[in-house]
């Protein structure tokens, strides 16, 4: 990393981080999950705690692997927002690039008019 600017490393430090975290919690409910199986399987628990214990453990497991494979959630919402504008756009007929202008208008809290094509 010697060659690189000091924003580029951060941005790796901080994904590795994230990713980090995000296996960290799938371990969590992996581990959570295997106790509540093993645990009502020696019948220790009843179906309704065991469906307690459950419902935390898959929410972990899925909320880990989410974050493990999407660690920068942020660009993620910013280009599934562009792609909706597009969408939005061939569906009305207008079949103009919105480009990143209108994204950034919209994070910057401009007014919906200013967004419009003209045509």
């Amino acid at each position: 990393m010697a060659g690189e600017s000091p924003g580029r490393f951060l941005k790796v430090v901080r994904t590795a981080t994230r990713s980090r975290l995000a296996v960290w919690v799938t371990i969590a409910g992996s581990v959570l999950g295997a106790a509540d199986v093993s645990l009502s399987a020696v019948n220790a628990v009843s179906a309704q705690q065991s469906m307690a214990m459950a419902l935390p453990a898959g929410v972990a497991i899925v909320g880990g692997m989410v974050g493990f494979m999407v660690p920068d959630a942020w660009a993620a919402w910013r280009r599934g927002f562009l792609h909706g504008c597009e969408a939005g756009q061939l569906i009305n007929g207008h079949a103009a690039d919105i480009g990143a202008k209108a994204v950034r208008e919209v994070l910057l809290g401009h007014r919906a008019e200013d967004l419009r094509l003209a045509g």
